[in-house]
């Protein structure tokens, strides 16, 4: 079977997405003072002790998923939860049943706000964990703080993306995902006039790239054909359009209108994404 047959979206291949790597990033000399002070304490004491360290201490999995979070801008509670259950489905662990999954985001998203990596902010009817300027310079990123009090106008978007990517990395689990922030970064002052998409899949077998495209709603067919125009050359596998069920015909003919060709391909929204 050809790459580009093994390429489309579809029942999803594989289970999971990033394995994470676990393990405290405490030094050894922290860890044995650490553990030194605790066992000269009282049972009770020392309970206290071990559950305070365990709650300020950032691990690995914190930090991966700190990074998966503010790649995607912020996510609402329950993507995080679907994001530590696919992180579960890849390890030795049971599958996790969704009230676990959410018990689970719950102390996470809360162990980075003690931190100050992360915030809690209720939006529109739920809790989304954004990451502090703190947790991005923590997780290695070079994005500038986003302020999601200013953004609640596109957090359905940004939710949609985040279940995509999730539902993406599930299907694809050897390809390398390039979120939105990061291709705006990519052509940061760069003075070209580029369509920024919603996400890339980058292959493992060949090196190509597939721009991923998510609309909620069909636009005007002007504003294909400068997305057709100028579309990003990183995408060399061409770009999938991702739209509810029935607009998937309207989207393909505007495409198509567009000069889109075969490069720029539609397929019905997966199976929930859409918040």
């Amino acid at each position: 079977v050809g790459a580009k047959e093994r390429r489309r979206p579809g029942p999803l291949r594989g289970r999971g997405s990033v394995l994470f790597e676990h393990g405290s990033l405490r030094s050894r000399s922290l860890e044995h003072r650490s553990r030194g002070a605790v066992a000269g304490l009282g049972d009770r004491s020392r309970r206290r002790a071990v559950v305070l360290m365990s709650a300020t201490v950032v691990t690995e999995r914190d930090l991966a998923t700190l990074r998966w979070v503010a790649e995607q801008y912020a996510v609402p509670m329950r993507v995080l939860a679907g994001l530590i259950t696919q992180d579960a489905a890849r390890s030795v662990q049971d599958a996790l049943s969704p009230s676990s999954a959410e018990v689970m985001a719950r102390r996470q998203a809360a162990r980075l706000e003690r931190l100050g990596y992360a915030d809690r902010r209720p939006m529109l009817g739920q809790t989304w964990l954004s990451p502090t300027r703190r947790g991005m310079t923590a997780a290695g990123l070079p994005y500038r703080l986003w302020v999601i009090e200013d953004h609640a106008w596109s957090l359905a978007h940004v939710e949609a993306c985040a279940r995509l990517r999730l539902q993406l990395e599930r299907a694809y689990p050897t390809a390398t995902w390039e979120s939105d922030r990061a291709i705006r970064h990519r052509w940061w002052r760069s003075g070209a006039r580029v369509r920024l998409a919603d996400g890339g899949l980058y292959w493992s077998d060949d090196g190509s790239a597939t721009g991923i495209e998510l609309e909620r709603h069909v636009k005007r067919p002007d504003r294909y054909r400068a997305a057709v125009l100028d579309t990003d050359p990183a995408w060399t596998a061409g770009v999938w359009w991702f739209c509810p069920a029935g607009q998937v015909e309207l989207l393909t003919a505007r495409l198509r209108e567009a000069g889109g060709g075969e490069l720029h391909q539609v397929y019905e929204l997966l199976e929930g994404v859409s918040p």
